[in-house]
């Protein structure tokens, strides 16, 4: 079995999930987005940004919100697991399917029995986070 971590960062972290879940407000690239929904977490007093990793199966899954971490824990819930395409189509961008992070997540996290583990993991983490851990 894995493991889950919460810890910071001295710079702010954009992992695989951060362009699908926090969507930028305005016009322009998400890159040069200064506001998003939901919001991105702020850095804490000491300047730290959060990070929240899940360690199975010796892949090391990094998350930036309890928003993304929300958000993987209800895709890879699903069965079966919508395909990059079908996600992209849900998040209003079909023509980026082939950059979804589902299209990039490790295959072998993908049978169903090691996404129930991995999704067992999320839950784990979200409470530790929901608990201000």
């Amino acid at each position: 079995m894995g493991r889950v971590r919460v810890t910071t960062s001295k710079k702010r972290f954009t992992g695989p999930l951060t362009y699908w879940v926090h969507r930028p407000q305005g016009s322009g690239p998400w890159a040069k987005a200064t506001q998003f929904v939901p919001p991105l977490p702020p850095s804490d007093a000491a300047g730290d940004f959060p990070l929240y990793l899940v360690e199975h199966l010796g892949h090391e899954i990094v998350f930036a919100s309890l928003d993304e971490v929300r958000h993987a824990e209800e895709v890879l819930a699903r069965d079966p697991l919508p395909s990059a395409e079908e996600l992209a189509r849900e998040a209003g961008e079909p023509e980026r399917g082939y950059m979804h992070w589902v299209e990039t997540f490790p295959a072998r996290l993908k049978a169903i029995d090691e996404r129930r583990a991995f999704v067992r993991m999320l839950a784990e983490l979200r409470a530790k986070i929901e608990a201000g851990a």
